[in-house]
């Protein structure tokens, strides 16, 4: 269960029961919020760790920082996540043809939440987020990412092919005016360095992002679990499994199927999107 806690979804995400009181600050960029800083509800914080807005910024007056984070989201999802591990794909290549430059978008987007260690100064969770509406698009950007890995990193083709068809599946459900820009926020790739489990991170961070899509307008939380423990969490804090597919039957457009091998093992964990109503949430 403590693996759960380090990756795809916030795995301790608040209750919708509990009641927020305003006390903690967080620090956030000037292009997306407001200029007055974001207030936090008390249950966005854990002793000993102060949450904080991902921004240039933030690498800029933490050295090292960037590469830290880049290093803790690949290793954590390499060993832990469930689609990664099936594949086996190796941290190096993961680290370098994807997490830098999922890293990269989130300090441009500043969506994104770390957990920095006080004494320290290093960041010990990550919750990477976006815009949901900026990945289902076609545009320039997603096609020359898409060609970049088809060339770089081909092993991790699979992932992303099942992603945009979860995806896909739900945009293809909805109205066209309900995927548009600041509407949903997409929580992708939550990690918590393993020196810092069971710390309440992962709950910090689930319970800041909550507050901080809500502050910044957005209506609903976009979410892809993976595994069946963040999927119960999902569910009970109110968000609905719009879709849900179990690997080892998604095929690609020749008919191969990426998640079943040739000695007869195949993923068979289901995996979901689901969304979370904001408006409707305490």
């Amino acid at each position: 269960e403590r693996q759960d806690e380090v990756f795809s979804v916030v795995s301790h995400a608040v209750s919708r029961k509990q009641n927020y009181s305003l006390s903690a600050e967080l620090k956030t960029p000037n292009l997306f919020l407001p200029k007055n800083n974001l207030m936090f509800p008390d249950t966005c914080s854990a002793p000993g760790f102060t949450i904080q807005v991902l921004t240039q910024d933030f690498v800029e007056q933490h050295p090292g920082s960037r590469d830290h984070i880049i290093a803790l989201v690949a290793t954590t999802f390499c060993n832990h996540e469930p689609l990664c591990q099936f594949l086996g794909l190796p941290t190096k290549k993961f680290s370098e043809h994807f997490v830098q430059h999922v890293v990269a978008k989130a300090l441009e987007d500043g969506l994104s939440l770390v957990a920095v260690d006080n004494l320290t100064g290093q960041v010990a969770a990550i919750s990477l987020d976006d815009d949901f509406y900026d990945g289902v698009q076609e545009s320039e950007e997603n096609r020359a990412f898409e060609e970049m890995m088809k060339k770089e990193f081909p092993e991790m083709l699979p992932i992303l092919a099942l992603l945009e068809h979860l995806d896909a599946t739900l945009v293809e459900r909805k109205n066209e005016d309900f995927v548009v820009p600041k509407k949903i926020f997409h929580v992708f790739m939550v990690a918590t360095d393993s020196a810092h489990m069971g710390r309440g991170l992962a709950k910090a961070l689930g319970s800041g992002t909550l507050s901080l899509a809500k502050q910044l307008g957005f209506t609903h939380i976009a979410v892809e679990p993976t595994s069946p423990i963040t999927q119960h969490i999902w569910a009970k804090i109110g968000a609905t499994v719009e879709y849900s597919l179990i690997p080892s039957d998604f095929q690609f457009p020749d008919g191969t199927t990426p998640f079943k091998k040739e000695t007869g093992e195949s993923m068979d964990r289901e995996v979901q999107i689901c969304l979370l109503d904001l408006v409707d949430s305490p």
